[in-house]
């Protein structure tokens, strides 16, 4: 039975992650005058019904988690993200007016509800897979997490040179129907449920503060995961597919990033590793813009991801090693931290985009790393009794 909680809960993260970047990475086609014809702001506006959802969801998550058990919060997850890959792939039927954008409009508030439901789930349930090596443990989560965004790009573009793109988000819509079935019989719970009430009172001001860091963190995940296909593309000369596997470099470099950083917080503090990678993340944004040529440029979205990658793992457990009578609670308001973060930088970017450079967009965008980094060395210090 433990074998498969394990899993259900870590290959449920990789469907979460091929489910959140199916959409970013079909932008070449959505923007595509042969097929959706979306604008800059009607694809930056396609991500704001994730983005509210991601929030209600994640929120509310702990109450329907207290009521109903974690494992109910983490199947209606699973059912909101298996809509929403069936809603993507429909919308290629209804191309004339504007139906397939309201068709998408539903699918992106799925996927944002399937987001904040699972991965509010799943963070406290992989925490307690193994007792004293919680960091690696949620960090594990997340590196199947990333193994999905970085597969989601490359798996959409098999089928796009087939010229049957929308048969990929039924294939991930499949998937995720054999885990739910998968996990149906399981017995997933969390611990100490008793604490809720108290947690309820009151959440410790530090932990708003790491939801701020985690809203930073989202905003610079935003740039490069869901404009950075486009940048590739239109800034910097690359082709349609060369684009595809630079943002699955980005998000590949967030897995390799993770898996190594597991083995390396089993034995080392992670102290500077999260004060250091926002700056490193900064310097990326800034200089990105600033490069030429292919390898150059997927050099760059490979540092970026690696940057990127343990900043949301060691959120969460850094949150919850100092807070650990508020685990659920931690994961929902950073779960929702990390979607408000994407959709207002989604949707600054989709809004300046009509008037400023994709380029300087980017190098803007090093202010969110950049006051990330400074957070850290609050987010760091020990909390006092």
């Amino acid at each position: 039975m433990r074998i498969r909680k394990i899993i259900s809960i870590y290959l449920s993260g990789f469907l979460v992650g091929i489910t959140l970047v199916v959409f970013p990475a079909a932008g070449s086609i959505l923007t595509d005058s042969n097929f959706h014809g979306f604008t800059s702001i009607q694809f930056g506006s396609i991500f704001l019904p994730q983005i509210v959802l991601a929030i209600l969801t994640s929120l509310s998550a702990p109450s329907i988690a207290k009521k109903a058990g974690m494992k109910t919060v983490m199947l209606l997850g699973l059912i909101a993200l298996f809509v929403s890959a069936l809603l993507l792939g429909a919308s290629n039927w209804f191309l004339e007016g504007n139906t397939d954008y309201w068709i998408i409009m539903a699918g992106t508030a799925a996927l944002g509800a399937g987001f904040g439901f699972t991965i509010t789930a799943l963070n406290p349930l992989a925490y307690i897979l193994f007792p004293g090596k919680e960091t690696s443990a949620v960090t594990a989560m997340h590196i199947l997490l990333g193994a999905g965004t970085a597969s989601a790009a490359l798996f959409l573009n098999a089928f796009v040179n087939q010229g049957i793109w929308y048969m990929a988000p039924f294939a991930i819509g499949g998937m995720i129907l054999l885990m739910i079935l998968f996990t149906l019989p399981l017995d997933l719970k969390l611990p100490h449920s008793e604490d809720e009430d108290n947690v309820k009172r009151k959440i410790p001001f530090k932990i708003w503060l790491f939801a701020l860091g985690v809203f930073l963190y989202g905003a610079c995940e935003a740039t490069f995961g869901n404009w950075g296909a486009l940048f590739l593309e239109k800034s910097g000369g690359l082709s349609a597919s060369e684009a595809a596997l630079g943002l699955s470099l980005f998000w590949g470099f967030i897995a390799l990033g993770r898996i190594l950083f597991t083995f390396y917080a089993l034995k080392f503090s992670t102290k500077w590793v999260y004060i250091l990678a926002p700056f490193l993340v900064a310097v990326v944004f800034f200089t990105l813009p600033q490069v030429d040529g292919k390898a150059m440029l997927m050099t760059y979205m490979a540092l970026g991801g690696l940057g990127m990658s343990v900043l949301f793992p060691l959120s969460i457990s850094s949150a919850t090693d100092q807070f650990p009578r508020y685990a659920a609670i931690i994961s929902g308001v950073l779960v929702a931290a990390i979607q408000l973060g994407t959709g207002f930088s989604s949707n600054i970017i989709g809004f300046l985009n009509e008037h400023t450079e994709l380029a300087n967009l980017f190098q803007y965008s090093a202010g969110y790393a950049l006051a990330l980094g400074l957070l850290t060395f609050y987010l760091t210090s020990p909390q006092k009794s």
